[in-house]
């Protein structure tokens, strides 16, 4: 059996393995990884990421964990990011699900190992997601995700039908614009705006109707 003293080396170089793996996966956007979560040396980076980076239980943190956070802030530019960022709360959140989903997807091809590591993190919303949010809510996020993530991935439109029982406003061809513009940050972007109206608009439809339910 090993000793509490033995314990506590071996979970702090594990913090130690993942501070230097997030630094250089992450284009040294984090600043650290330490007993109290993931800093980040800019906080403005906080509005590319959708995962809870301040998550507290560290000695479960896996290398998925690590690898999500840092490419969802390697594939997104500031400078770009400021530009096009919402300020509607609700556009402001699609905006970061669906540009997570295509940073993943980049890293995913260009860090091979990253897939491995990252498919238990994308099967384990409750990580991912602030635990305050609604659960019909994370449900719906988490639906989003997985929606684009495969398109990004497949690069083609799939699974349309059952996004547009939830979405009716977006186009299809929207989407397949969106797809073929992944690998450029801005022209996605500009792409994602117009979906982003779209799914705004329908999601104001069903707050509109929840609140004549609750009168």
């Amino acid at each position: 059996m090993k000793s509490n003293k033995q314990n506590s080396e071996n979970f702090d170089q594990n913090i130690s393995i993942h501070d230097a793996t997030a630094r250089a996966l992450s284009k040294n956007k984090i600043k650290n990884i330490s007993k109290s979560g993931i800093d980040l040396k800019d906080s403005f980076n906080e509005n590319t990421l959708i995962i809870n980076h301040q998550y507290k239980n560290i000695s479960t943190i896996s290398r998925g964990f690590i690898d999500f956070t840092s490419l969802s802030l390697r594939y997104t530019d500031k400078k770009i990011l400021k530009k096009y960022l919402p300020d509607n709360p609700d556009e402001k959140e699609k905006f970061k699900i669906i540009n997570t989903a295509r940073s993943i997807v980049i890293g995913s091809k260009k860090f091979i190992g990253c897939k491995i590591n990252l498919k238990d993190i994308i099967e384990n919303f409750e990580l991912i997601f602030e635990q305050g949010e609604d659960k019909e809510k994370i449900k719906l996020n988490s639906f989003l995700f997985n929606f684009f993530l495969k398109n990004f991935q497949n690069n083609k439109v799939t699974g349309f039908e059952n996004f547009a029982k939830k979405f009716t406003k977006v186009k299809k061809k929207l989407i397949s614009d969106l797809i073929n513009k992944v690998e450029i940050q801005e022209d996605f972007f500009k792409s994602l705006k117009k979906i982003l109206k779209d799914l705004a608009f329908e999601n104001k439809e069903l707050d509109d109707i929840n609140q004549y339910d609750q009168k």
